[in-house]
């Protein structure tokens, strides 16, 4: 059973204090999720986006934990807002601001992979000119050959 299945089909709200707990459950998650998106954007925008790997185990745990209180929260709306209404209205601003950071990161990481894409295309295009054939024809309409060149390598050894 996943951790989101597992915290969704706990039992039903009936008190003020369940309602309460549950509440702060989706307020903690909420904010260590929201602590981490930071991170990881910050990271991002410094340009050091292979930093961010080592938060996806984390990421994924905390993005599980979060939807599994978040499902429950949904499924026991009525309860929640009839038990603990306070409870409820500070929750919207929170959950409003962590989709604004999770759609800033997501705005962030398709930048990253857009210029990713365009280095790897610039690159394999590089490799496919460099390897193709002459792109010119000669006199005639005879195909010029490229110079020769000499594969090896060589070093001044008196630098």
């Amino acid at each position: 059973m996943s951790l989101v299945a597992a915290v969704a089909d706990r039992p039903e709200i009936t008190s003020s204090s369940e309602a309460r707990a549950l509440c702060a459950a989706v307020r903690s998650a909420a904010c260590v999720l929201s602590d981490l998106i930071d991170s990881e954007t910050e990271l991002i925008a410094s340009g050091m986006a292979h930093e961010i790997e080592k938060h996806q185990g984390d990421k994924a745990e905390l993005s599980a934990a979060y939807l599994g209180q978040m499902t429950r929260l949904k499924r026991n709306a009525a309860a929640v807002r009839d038990l603990a209404p306070d409870e409820i209205v500070s929750l919207r601003p929170l959950l409003q601001e962590l989709g604004a950071k999770l759609l800033r990161n997501q705005d962030a990481l398709a930048a990253i992979l857009a210029i990713s894409e365009r280095l790897i295309r610039a690159a394999a295009l590089k490799a496919v000119a460099a390897d193709s054939g002459p792109s010119t024809y000669g006199i005639g309409g005879e195909v010029t050959l490229p110079p020769a060149t000499n594969p090896a390598t060589t070093f001044d050894r008196q630098l």
